[in-house]
């Protein structure tokens, strides 16, 4: 968006990319930076209403919809410090995708299994249901340190012998 702003009898000119579906509501001058109050038209609220639900990814591939495709799919990747990145998008929707044609499975098989359970520990443990307050809470919290225990030496023999 390119053009000039009447002010106080001068026109001030100024050029912004990436401004659509604007309206500008107030402009203030400080030293000669130009400020612009817009307001963002509500084009957003039907596209939040037609967004398709998220992939779920199953134990096996599963197929997303074309919907799901076009909603989660970035139109660019890009490499950011190691990341891939479009502009700070949420890539939510497109993990849970690669995710659900991958299958859980075939996703378990690329990653060691320890590194799975130390995941799922971290998870388990934000549950606040996991705490010392109730005497049910502090058994549940035993229970899974204990299974996990288990889990990760059965894990650790695993990939020893893997």
């Amino acid at each position: 968006m390119a053009g000039g702003v009447r002010f106080g009898g001068m026109v001030k000119p100024f050029a912004f990319s990436g401004l659509t579906d604007c309206e500008v509501v107030g402009v203030d001058w400080l030293s000669d930076l130009l400020v612009l109050d817009m307001i963002q038209e509500d084009n957003n609220t039907q596209d939040i209403m037609d967004t398709p639900p998220l992939p779920q990814p199953q134990l096996d591939r599963t197929p997303i919809t074309f919907d799901q495709y076009e909603a989660y799919t970035p139109e660019k990747l890009e490499l950011w410090q190691g990341f891939y990145n479009y502009g700070g998008q949420d890539f939510t929707g497109f993990y849970l995708a690669v995710l659900a044609n991958m299958g859980l499975r075939e996703a378990v098989s690329h990653v060691p299994l320890s590194l799975w359970l130390e995941a799922i520990q971290e998870l388990a443990l934000q549950n606040p249901k996991l705490n010392f307050d109730t005497e049910i809470g502090e058994a549940m919290l035993n229970r899974l340190n204990r299974g996990l225990e288990a889990l990760q030496a059965v894990a650790e023999y695993l990939e020893e012998k893997g």
